[in-house]
């Protein structure tokens, strides 16, 4: 039970399992894993599925096989466990942290242990003082449950909550003391009802049913020494008993155990135990023959009954004789018992252990089946084992010390504060470990430190000599002065800050020289009237000199000319725009879109040019009236191609455009001759400059202002390229609007 009890506290450790199976599937699988303890664990819950299973017996056996070659370690492991579980539920983390490495002395690789003590130091890492409060409040209401003082219990897990209202341990503790209160009501309701039948079955001298009912108590609340002391008492009386009493045998006759006025008021207030003997005794002394009133009317008849009566009683004084016998030995039983308990408690709250468990042995011999002897024995083997280990702990705690002070004097910081640490984790209320630790953890920080000062500086050092070399000389001195700061005594930084200096004298001497050449080149591009290059010059110059007057003043003078040329540009361009604006109002798109690709030009950046063209290319796209050519073809220079299509109706004509989009495969400017005619021949033509570049470029051709193309079915049209070939790749006659 010790077992189960430890492991169903650790979560991921043993989990309820759901049934039989179950059960048994995780018990095999830790069992093979190794994992002896925690897979009999899954064996009992498999026996509590199926109480007389073969299999689970079996496996139980092979586990207190495996177990029983490490028997002494592990009785005292889990006396200790128990001890620190029932700490550490109670929120005494310091005492149960102590207890758990006491338990890895016995088992030093323990998982379980293990998890306990980091699950308490993570919990004290995080401590502070209103942590401290929750957790003596939480402890308090744990024990006040235990103690199954359930208002008070709640009471304090409620001021728990208020002083860290986002833990949610104390709403689990109080949801948990209302069950429990709500259950022991329940068995409290339960126990006084079997009590109640119990004494009713005491009146009527049906002692096997007040055994019955008295065992039924017991079953619902185990720990009452009185009840078990009274289950055997009446265990004795239902032995002795008859039965079937010889007076229910005679027919048609009653008899009547009668009492004082005096013996039912005592009776009222007395245990069983005590109300046992009198009514006994009451019994045999004052039987009376009550003939019933219908069958028997004279006193004849009762004689006739007389000498079966008188066996009776007879026959129920020897039963009390036994009865009286038997108590009589039993109160010189617990006489003796209790004796020996006396003295043995007495020599057990003075230490004297051994004494003490010689005494309660000797109580156990006189009562074997009483529990307390051997409870106190149990706890004094504990003790002893935990003397033995408190040595062993002791031996170890020792040798920790030992081994950090020649860690310390070898300066080896972090192994000799590990060593402290172990042994301040064995005896954690030590003062002398935990002085040694915290000396340990000085030195350490003034040697880090010590060691981070010099990796700050020679990083800052590094930097600076890099800087250095990449000639970044004022950063670099000033890198140079802050390592300086780091280590005022270092030399090195002071060093290269002179050098610095030095260089710096250098370059300013070479830098006016380079000043001066620089505003000699800018003033000659000025005399020459390049005003660009001399204000790029003259801005070098003032790079080189900020506070310079004579490059800021060139610069000034050359931005007003270049200001006045961009407004003689910016004219030039607003009248070629103003020109195509007026074309696209009329609609001669291809004379307006020449204009806006001259204002282009002018000023290669406007958009509102790049606008129209597009606007007018979808315009002429949008409003085709004939495709002649969806293909790309190729056009050598000197070679004719004529693209034949029906002829245009005459409605449209006078808004005819010819659209073409063509790409200049030779790079140079070349022309193009446009021609169109009908059956009878040609009726007119016109020339295109092809576009210097290889880009294809979009042609508009207006043709509808010729009087052949408005007077005759047209119905042919040919591209002849002079001195270059052209790609076209779109071919259409389109309208304006």
């Amino acid at each position: 039970m010790i077992i189960i009890g430890l492991f169903l506290d650790c979560a991921g450790i043993a989990q309820q399992a759901k049934d039989y199976d179950e059960a048994i599937m995780i018990g095999d699988e830790l069992f093979l894993d190794k994992k002896i303890i925690e897979a009999k664990k899954y064996y009992q819950i498999a026996l509590s599925f199926k109480s007389h299973d073969k299999y689970a017996n079996s496996q139980i056996k092979k586990v207190s096989d495996v177990l029983s070659s490490r028997a002494y370690k592990e009785e005292a492991y889990l006396a200790i466990i128990e001890i620190a579980d029932d700490l550490f539920r109670k929120y005494k983390f310091d005492y149960a942290l102590r207890e758990y490495n006491k338990a890895l002395v016995i088992i030093p690789n323990d998982g379980y242990a293990k998890g306990k003590v980091n699950r308490i130091l993570e919990i004290k890492e995080s401590q502070n003082g209103d942590t401290e409060d929750f957790n003596n409040l939480m402890s308090t209401g744990v024990i006040l449950l235990d103690q199954n003082k359930f208002t008070e219990a709640i009471k304090s897990f409620k001021k728990a909550a208020k002083i860290l209202p986002d833990n949610t341990a104390p709403d689990v503790q109080i949801a948990k003391s209302k069950e429990a209160r709500i259950n022991m009501e329940a068995k409290l309701t339960a126990y006084s009802e079997e009590i109640e039948l119990a004494s009713n079955y005491i009146d009527t001298k049906e002692y096997a049913k007040t055994l019955r009912h008295l065992k039924n108590a017991q079953d619902i609340l185990p720990d009452n020494w009185a009840l078990a002391n009274e289950i055997k008492t009446f265990t004795l009386l239902a032995t002795k008993q008859n039965p079937p009493n010889q007076i229910d045998r005679i027919e048609n006759k009653q008899v009547i155990t009668q009492f004082s006025e005096t013996d039912n008021k005592s009776l009222i207030s007395r245990k069983p135990t005590e109300i046992l003997p009198v009514i006994t005794k009451s019994r045999a002394s004052m039987i009376n023959y009550k003939p019933s009133l219908t069958l028997v009317s004279d006193n004849s008849s009762q004689n006739n009954y007389q000498s079966e009566i008188d066996i009776m009683i007879e026959q129920n004084q020897k039963e009390i004789k036994v009865i009286e016998d038997t108590l009589k030995k039993l109160k010189e039983i617990d006489e003796k018992y209790a004796e020996n308990i006396v003295i043995a408690q007495n020599l057990f709250n003075k230490d004297q252990f051994h004494e003490a468990r010689i005494s309660f042995l000797s109580a156990s011999q006189i009562k074997p089946l009483e529990a307390k002897p051997k409870q106190f024995i149990a706890i004094i083997d504990s003790i002893f084992k935990i003397l033995e280990v408190q040595k062993q702990i002791d031996q170890q705690f020792n040798s920790y010390i030992i081994i950090g002070d020649s860690l310390l004097k070898q300066n080896l910081y972090d192994k000799s504060i590990t060593a402290f640490t172990e042994a301040v984790s064995i005896k954690p209320s030590d003062t002398l470990a935990s002085n040694k630790l915290q000396i340990a953890k000085n030195k350490k920080i003034d040697y880090d430190r010590a060691i981070q000062v010099m990796k700050d500086y020679n990083k800052v050092v590094k930097e600076a000599d890099e800087l250095l070399a990449e000639e970044e000389y004022l950063i670099s001195k000033i890198t140079y002065e802050k390592a300086l700061k780091i280590k005022t005594d270092e030399a090195y930084p002071i060093v290269k800050i002179n050098e610095i200096s030095e260089i710096f004298a250098k370059i300013e001497f070479e830098n006016n020289q380079k000043y001066n050449k620089v505003v000699t080149v800018a003033d000659n591009f000025y005399s020459s009237s390049n005003l660009v290059e001399a204000l790029v010059q003259y801005k070098i110059a003032l790079d080189m000199k900020a506070d310079e007057s004579y490059p800021q003043d060139r610069i000034a003078e050359i931005n007003t000319l270049i200001e006045d040329e961009l407004k003689k540009t910016k004219d030039k361009y607003d009248l070629a725009i103003s020109n195509a604006d007026k074309l696209y109002a009329v609609k001669i798109y291809d004379k307006a879109i020449d204009a806006y690709r001259e204002a282009l030009n002018i000023l290669n950046k406007e958009s509102y040019p790049k606008e129209m063209i597009s606007k007018i290319i979808t315009l002429m796209t949008e409003n085709a009236i004939v495709n002649i050519l969806n293909d790309t073809i190729t056009i050598n220079s000197e070679t004719t191609r004529k693209f034949a299509f029906d002829p245009v109706s005459i409605k449209v004509r006078r808004s005819s455009y010819i659209y073409f989009k063509a790409t200049n495969l030779s790079g140079n400017v070349h022309k193009l001759i446009v021609s169109y005619g009908s059956d009878k021949g040609k009726n007119g033509g016109f020339v295109v400059v092809v576009a210097e570049g290889v880009e294809k470029n979009d042609y508009i051709i207006r043709v509808g202002n010729q009087y052949k193309w408005f007077a005759d079915d047209n119905n042919w049209i040919s591209i002849y390229p002079e001195k270059g070939d052209i790609q076209l790749s779109m071919m259409q006659i389109s309208k304006s609007n």
